[in-house]
């Protein structure tokens, strides 16, 4: 390779902002870019020709070793995340295997997974926080079918989480027949005013067919699809019910307090609100503005209660103590006391620690007697079972004692092997579910793990189901050694990846039938983002091209074009990304062998892995514009040729005129006056011989006449001599004079100078026009209009005849029209001819002008 052929490469590598090596087939170094150097804190010498196990020993055995060894072996690109203890900072590392060796891009992503764990942190404190709900939770797609079914729903109402998603209409068999309208009613009554909260006490049926009083707490949730799902909060309430039936005096208050309750959500930081729900506002009287804005926290508590609240804010942070969970006496902004009750956790909000929380309305709860309390300290109670309880998945959980041989597992786990919950079974038992033909596989897996001492193991098998037919498992397990490094126990999860896998591979063979498809395309196929960069393209593309997978990767849509098509194509380009339609152009491209090629280029906009993209196919005109090239010089050719033949004729015309009427004519006025010498020399008495002379006297007369007209047809004099304008309106008499034809002749302008072959042009299919009305029109009224505007002459020409029929005109050889259409394109100008059968004929010529008018 040249030397100019490494300084490109160097130049391409060191503008990339990822670190880039390269090795050899014996893993030494042949490249290093600039930021590699100074990841490794090296010279270009230290490294280069160097073997990098030689170099770092500390890697051999290690995931990156691992990893490069199998990706030289695979002969496929391999990905991996790493992290560097020494400088403790994560690196994301793609490999890339070839014939030749290995090279490896990596950059830094230190911050990426800072904020992935940051996320994990949060999302951990927020399912911390719902767990901490005393609620059923449950949520229903737009259909009301329910796709979430908590541990306390379960406990709840009697049906499992499996069983609840399987109920047909479930929310008609868990609301009560008598309350079913009201709460499709309120649902209704929610979507009508836009609200996305509500709360509703009715009747709900528990699978034993019992009868319990539940207060639902109803918020409506839009995702990004605009579908949205319906979130329940649900609270038994029965204990609370009998008691307000026995205490009647406040039933009414009561029920109508419930009805009106729900959960309000807030974000403290310090002594201020930065965010609160609309029901938070709503409990407290305010506006969400007014307690964002205008309010401290202290506001909405009494003043008994504010002085015990701050007290309790100091001890949570000295004792740094993340979950809050107090009840407080508040006021609201009508200066009327309530008690709530609040839920909450110290997190991290746009990178500052605030609370998190939500806020219940008790007030009621707080009124009622003792049982209340009661109903309310066993929901409480619960609360620590919902708490671990909602921490499952659908996943099949089990513990295996591998000194005990028995195997434990979750209710999911049971199901599968059909046993009663909390049943143990054995290894040999799980294994008699595994197909046969991956039994001695899984074993021999696991006796490899355990001899070399790997905790983490993750298996695919086909797992035979109770009703004999298999599905697919992914199995994830966790190895517990004791200290003298002795396997005891097994922890894992079983999940139904079945469903999963068969997308993966329809997936996968679309893709083929894709590439496939593209790849037959007898032209190019490229697909490229908003940068330019290529995500996609055929084989025929690099073929034409003649650059490779990895240069077309380095390269943009505009690389390849000549310079004058750049900003053409680059302002295409940015056009279509605005109005996302559909459009083409024609460009000149140089391929890598220098050749320039003349592609028909269209694109398209669409929205690619979540990037906007254009696609689109280019199909090579090279050959049709040389064709175009030629023909447009074949015509030009014809057009010279047809151009100078016409002067040679107008030349020819305009001498032989000259001749017939100064030569012949000359000579005819001498015969007529020798014939008339003659006739007054020769007396003859002789009245035949005088006839005879008066007739050739005559004759000679009329031949005069007829010279003079042949004179004048050829070339009409007075075209040259007085102009165009002239001309025609000489023109228009003849014609009416020799037809009976009646025909007007206008002009906006008295002269004109034009040159030679404009006049000529324009008489000549000015003469052609009125020659054709008068042949096929069967007119009676021929009109003629002559127009000078903005350098540009019109004719019109219309006349009131039988007019033509298009399809028979185009049918027939019109020398005529072609004549006319041929004479107004010599001189630059446009012929157009309009008729219709029965209302007459329009002709209308355009010719530009180059030089000045004179009026």
């Amino acid at each position: 390779m040249g030397t100019q052929n490494y300084t490109n490469i160097d130049f391409s590598f060191e503008r990339i902002s990822d670190a880039f090596i390269s090795f050899d087939n014996d893993w030494n170094y042949v490249y290093a870019n600039k930021h590699a150097l100074n990841f490794h804190n090296k010279n270009l010498e230290d490294l280069i020709g160097k073997c990098i196990w030689d170099l770092y020993p500390g890697l051999i055995g290690g995931e990156f070793n691992t990893t490069l060894l199998n990706a030289k072996e695979t002969q496929a690109s391999h990905s991996i995340e790493i992290y560097d203890t020494i400088n403790e900072k994560w690196y994301h590392n793609t490999i890339y295997p070839s014939s030749e060796g290995v090279s490896v891009y990596y950059n830094d992503i230190t911050h990426k997974k800072k904020s992935e764990f940051e996320l994990k942190k949060m999302l951990d404190k927020l399912h911390s926080h719902l767990n901490n709900t005393p609620l059923a939770v449950m949520e229903f797609d737009s259909d009301l079918n329910i796709i979430q079914w908590s541990k306390k729903a379960e406990e709840m109402f009697g049906w499992d989480s499996e069983e609840a998603m399987q109920l047909q209409f479930g929310m008609n068999q868990i609301i009560h027949k008598d309350d079913i309208f009201d709460f499709y009613g309120t649902l209704g009554n929610v979507s009508s005013v836009g609200s996305l909260h509500k709360s509703i006490n009715i009747k709900c049926n528990t699978k034993q067919n019992a009868i319990i009083y539940c207060e639902w707490y109803i918020s409506f949730i839009n995702l990004e699809d605009n579908s949205s799902v319906m979130l329940a909060l649900v609270d038994n309430i029965t204990e609370r019910k009998l008691v307000e039936f026995e205490l009647i005096n406040a039933e009414s208050k009561f029920r109508g307090l419930v009805e009106q309750s729900m959960v309000g959500v807030f974000i403290r930081k310090e002594e201020k609100f930065i965010y609160v729900n609309p029901r938070f506002a709503e409990i407290f009287g305010y506006t969400q503005n007014e307690m964002c804005t205008e309010m401290t926290v202290f506001e909405i508590f009494s003043e008994s209660d504010t002085h015990k609240f701050k007290t309790q804010l100091a001890d949570y942070s000295s004792k740094k103590i993340f979950k809050h969970h107090y009840e407080f006496k508040g006021v609201q902004k009508n200066g009327q006391y309530i008690y709530l009750e609040v839920f909450g956790n110290t997190a991290i909000y746009n990178n500052e620690e605030v609370t998190i929380g939500s806020i219940i309305d008790i007030t009621v709860r707080k009124k009622s007697v003792e049982k209340l309390k009661i109903s309310r300290d066993a929901l409480k109670l619960s609360n620590e079972k919902f708490e671990l309880v909602a921490k499952a998945t659908n996943d099949a959980i089990w513990d295996w004692d591998i000194k005990t041989d028995t195997l434990t597992g979750n209710d999911v786990f049971c199901g599968l092997f059909d046993v009663p919950p909390n049943t143990a079974i054995s290894f040999s038992d799980f294994l008699n579910r595994v197909d046969e033909n991956e039994r001695e596989t899984l074993v021999a897996n696991f006796n490899y793990a355990v001899k070399n001492k790997i905790s983490l193991l993750t298996e695919e098998f086909t797992f035979k189901q109770n009703n004999g037919k298999y599905k697919l498992i992914k199995d994830r397990a966790f190895v517990l050694y004791d200290k003298n490094q002795q396997e005891y126990r097994v922890l894992g999860a079983m999940q139904d990846i079945t469903e999963v896998k068969e997308a993966s591979q329809k997936i996968t063979a679309e893709k083929d039938l894709s590439d496939n498809i593209i790849n037959s395309m007898p032209g190019t196929f490229y697909l490229f983002n908003a940068a330019g960069k290529y995500k996609r393209w055929n084989k025929n593309y690099e073929d034409i091209t003649g650059y490779t997978t990895e240069e077309i990767l380095n390269q943009t849509a505009l690389d390849l074009l000549v310079p004058e098509d750049v900003e053409m194509v680059k302002d295409k380009i940015a056009e279509l990304f605005v109005t996302k339609k559909q459009t083409s152009l024609e460009a000149t491209f140089i391929v890598k062998s220098g050749e320039k090629l003349r592609y028909f280029l269209t694109g398209r906009y669409i929205k690619y892995e979540n990037e906007d993209c254009i696609i689109g196919v280019g199909i090579d005109t090279s050959e049709k514009k040389l064709a175009e090239d030629k023909l447009k010089k074949s015509e030009k050719n014809y057009r010279d040729l047809a151009s100078n033949l016409e002067k040679i004729r107008e030349n020819e015309r305009t001498h032989m005129a000259r001749e017939i009427h100064d030569e012949l004519g000359q000579q005819l006025t001498g015969l007529k006056m020798d014939i008339s010498w003659i006739n007054k020399k020769v007396k003859s008495d002789d009245i035949a011989v005088q006839e005879r002379m008066k007739d050739t006297i005559a004759l000679i007369d009329k031949t005069v006449v007829t010279v003079r007209r042949l004179a004048t047809q050829l070339r009409p004099s007075i075209l040259d001599d007085l102009g165009l304008i002239s001309a025609m309106e000489w023109q228009s008499q003849e014609f009416e004079k020799r037809n009976e034809i009646k025909s007007t002749f206008k002009a906006n302008v008295a002269h004109v100078a034009v040159s030679t072959n404009i006049a000529t042009g324009v008489f000549r299919i000015y003469q052609e026009c009125l020659t054709n009305v008068s042949r096929h029109s069967k007119a009676t009224q021929v009109n003629s209009e002559l127009i000078i505007e903005n350098n540009l002459l019109t004719l019109n020409i219309v006349d009131n005849g039988i007019g033509f029929n298009h399809s028979e005109i185009r049918s027939k050889k019109t020398l005529g029209l072609l004549g006319m259409k041929e004479r107004a394109l010599l001189i630059n100008g446009t012929y157009k001819i309009i008729g219709n059968s029965g209302k007459g004929t329009s002709i209308k010529i355009c010719i530009p002008l180059e030089t000045s008018i004179i009026n």
